[in-house]
């Protein structure tokens, strides 16, 4: 099961007024917990802070189709049998398609980091609703 919350965003699909450009940047909050498979009593938590950039791949539109990319920092933590590790962090990136619809907006992003040779890599569906 994952857990996840965004801090609230505004896509470049979700703009009151005209755009001058289809790209926007804005800066991004992530936490996540995911308990692990198999019966294994333990978690791993996430908490993440990305600066990113959405370009809107059409005009301003009843719906309109996104790409966004994100580079900042991920810190996990683990959990097993009740026992926490160290939290451990290192510079993530990726990426990923959207569409905005009014004021609500459908995201599927792909994000990893990777620190002395382990990746942590994940795919993450967001929904939301911008203001």
């Amino acid at each position: 099961m994952v857990t996840s919350l965004a801090l609230p965003r505004t896509p470049a699909s979700a703009r009151s007024s005209p755009p001058t450009s289809g790209c926007r940047s804005g800066l991004e909050g992530l936490y996540g917990q995911n308990k692990l498979k198999n019966d294994l009593d333990g978690k791993v938590t996430t908490i993440a802070g990305f600066g990113s950039v959405t370009y809107n791949l059409t005009a301003e539109a009843s719906a309109v189709p996104y790409v966004i990319g994100s580079v900042g920092y991920v810190s996990r933590k683990g959990e097993f049998a009740g026992v926490s590790g160290d939290a451990e962090g290192a510079i993530g990136f990726g990426g990923g398609v959207g569409v905005g619809i009014k004021k609500f907006y459908l995201e599927a992003r792909y994000l990893t980091s990777s620190k002395d040779g382990n990746s942590a890599p994940f795919i993450m569906w967001t929904a939301g609703i911008t203001f």
